[in-house]
């Protein structure tokens, strides 16, 4: 049976279309209020499964599928539809991010799983973090128009290129037999 945490992250994941609609149809409230319910069931979603220890392993690998259908959706349409659009370079980076990250990962898993039997996990660090809020506070800003919503973007690509060579980092010491320490 799912969880309620995981009900949650799979209620998110069908936000996504919705989220889109609004975009192309150029519902910029509709966009936003998807968007921020989006992102307050993420957080509801995490601090249930922690606090009420209802953490999965299909919760585990859904809730970052979830965070990263939205964050590539909502910067490629962001991209192409509205009057406020997000330079198409910097979903470029994002997408490339994300599909780095998503490549390692099962690269790892395979690894791991293959020579061992026991699949390492690789635990969301604090950059990594800090990168999806300001990945989120991106979208944010452009979907209010907000004036500066772009200098936001240069700080989040900074975030963003950062916490990635730090998974690539843990991630090579993760597969070579080391513990996955931060650098």
């Amino acid at each position: 049976m799912i969880n309620t945490p995981n009900k949650i992250t799979v209620i998110r994941i069908f936000s996504v279309p919705a989220f889109i609609i609004a975009i192309i149809y150029g519902h910029r409230d509709l966009a936003l209020g998807i968007f921020c319910f989006s992102v307050v069931t993420d957080a509801i979603d995490g601090f249930v499964a922690r606090y009420y220890k209802k953490i999965t392993k299909l919760g585990s690998f859904i809730d970052p599928l979830a965070d990263k259908l939205l964050m590539v959706t909502s910067f490629l349409f962001l991209s192409f539809f509205g009057d406020i659009r997000i330079p198409f370079w910097i979903s470029i980076l994002v997408v490339s991010r994300e599909v780095i990250m998503s490549l390692g990962w099962t690269l790892i898993y395979l690894l791991t799983n293959c020579f061992s039997g026991d699949a390492l996990v690789i635990q969301p660090t604090i950059l990594g973090k800090l990168n999806t809020v300001f990945q989120m506070l991106t979208i944010l800003l452009y979907l209010i128009n907000f004036k500066f919503a772009y200098y936001i973007a240069l700080i989040m690509i900074v975030v963003m290129i950062s916490s990635t060579f730090g998974y690539i980092i843990r991630g090579s010491r993760m597969v070579n037999g080391g513990k996955g320490e931060e650098a």
